[in-house]
């Protein structure tokens, strides 16, 4: 649109409620060629042409704006920091895979870092949703879902041990939460639930370890009722 030009050059303003009605304007319109311009003013020294041009770049939904979203993140201002997030779910949210894989790589790698620095500043700033949308829309984006924050993909054979030792563990928890049923019951129930959750993850291997687990747990009370039989008078 031909007003872009004009409110591009209103960001740099001298009058602070100028520079916030032009990025709000410019969000309005939702042109990409002023995401640059409003990535400037997200370092705008007033508070809420900050924020505006934050929301702008939400509304406009370029992923161009990530990296500076991201930065304002770590904005002193509440406001400042909350519109930042909103944006970044807005984006993630609008994003599309590309076709082309080196592009889609980019957009993976992209997704990574926002995912990241959402993580970091949890604690500080509401990013729930955006943290959220950006997994969602990383998961789509990436040929093969991996979690940004775990290492490098692990050899073959490695990985089939991480496997059977994480059903390993599942197994013997279920186990011991059976036991535990029977003798505090609470306790027992706790651990029966956190089991089960984790059996949803590896249904195939956990089960399959569970039947020899119990047959060898069950074959070894038998055992010991016997032997206690036995040494009776």
């Amino acid at each position: 649109p031909q007003a872009v030009p004009g409110l591009l050059a209103a960001l740099r303003d001298a009058d602070a409620e100028v520079r916030r009605a032009a990025a709000e304007v410019l969000g309005a319109i939702g042109d990409p060629q002023a995401v640059p311009g409003l990535l400037a003013a997200l370092r705008d020294a007033d508070a809420e042409v900050r924020r505006a041009a934050a929301e702008a770049l939400g509304e406009i939904g370029d992923p161009r704006a990530i990296p500076g979203l991201l930065a304002a993140l770590r904005d002193a201002d509440e406001d400042v920091h909350r519109a930042a997030a909103g944006a970044l779910e807005r984006i993630a949210r609008a994003l599309k895979p590309a076709a082309e894989g080196k592009k889609r790589r980019k957009q993976a790698a992209l997704l990574r870092r926002a995912a990241r620095a959402l993580y970091r500043v949890r604690r500080r700033v509401d990013v729930y949703d955006a943290f959220r949308a950006t997994l969602e829309k990383l998961e789509s984006v990436a040929a093969r879902y991996r979690d940004p924050f775990a290492p490098p993909p692990a050899p073959p054979l490695a990985r089939a041990a991480r496997r059977a030792g994480i059903a390993l563990g599942v197994g013997l928890l279920l186990a011991a939460g059976a036991l535990l049923a029977l003798i505090s019951g609470a306790a027992g129930r706790l651990l029966q639930e956190q089991a089960e959750a984790l059996l949803r993850v590896y249904p195939a291997w956990a089960w399959a370890l569970l039947v020899a687990l119990l047959a060898a747990l069950a074959g070894a009370l038998s055992w010991a009722v016997d032997s206690l039989r036995r040494k009776r008078p």
